[in-house]
């Protein structure tokens, strides 16, 4: 075989290569959907998908009410962040062994610590520092864990419909919400004991 035979074999694999390549991709982003529900993470609310994710909404119902999921596999990847909160997660929904299922991540995001450290300061009884003492506490907010996650594995069974599916994700989201609310007010706490604060509302 000569070395023309080697480079021309070569150059057909590199071309096959990114044929599998491209495709493999393709194939991932008709699978992929990002979302922007304006007020949440999740819905139950058909109404709201419809307005602001039609596409998503109708490959959840092929995939879901139509059965597709579950007769030929695949899956189905939902990136959401509302543009009116500060949350981001996602959802990936798929089948097997004959059942519906979802791998669930929602977060909240909080504000950066030099941020947090302004709004302690308008929410607490906080006397004037020195900028080296106000440098030093947006440095320990850095060392805390700022924000909630939320996660979830959930197992639809075997025929759920869409509405079940999407008010059992909405659940993960008011939970978040739940745990945020309580994550805020013990991160309240422990500033207050960590910079010698007090305050009359949190």
């Amino acid at each position: 075989m000569t070395t023309a035979d080697d480079d021309k074999l070569l150059a057909d694999a590199e071309a096959l290569n990114r044929q599998y390549m491209e495709a493999e991709a393709f194939e991932r982003k008709q699978h992929e959907h990002r979302v922007d529900l304006k007020w949440s993470l999740w819905t139950e609310g058909m109404e709201y998908w419809e307005e602001y994710a039609p596409k998503t909404l109708a490959a959840l119902k092929s995939g879901i009410d139509d059965g597709e999921m579950l007769e030929h596999g695949g899956y189905i990847r939902i990136l959401t962040a509302p543009r009116k909160e500060i949350r981001s997660g996602e959802a990936v929904i798929y089948a097997r062994d004959g059942h519906v299922m979802a791998d669930v991540r929602f977060s909240t995001e909080w504000d950066e610590p030099y941020v947090l450290v302004e709004t302690l300061m308008q929410l607490c009884e906080l006397p004037e520092v020195s900028e080296e003492e106000y440098d030093a506490r947006v440095e320990r907010l850095r060392c805390q864990e700022l924000g909630c996650t939320e996660e979830e594995h959930v197992d639809f069974g075997e025929d759920p419909t869409l509405a079940d599916v999407l008010a059992r994700i909405d659940a993960v989201e008011e939970r978040l919400l739940v745990n945020d609310k309580l994550a805020w007010e013990s991160f309240i706490e422990w500033a207050k004991e960590e910079f010698g604060l007090t305050t009359e509302e949190t």
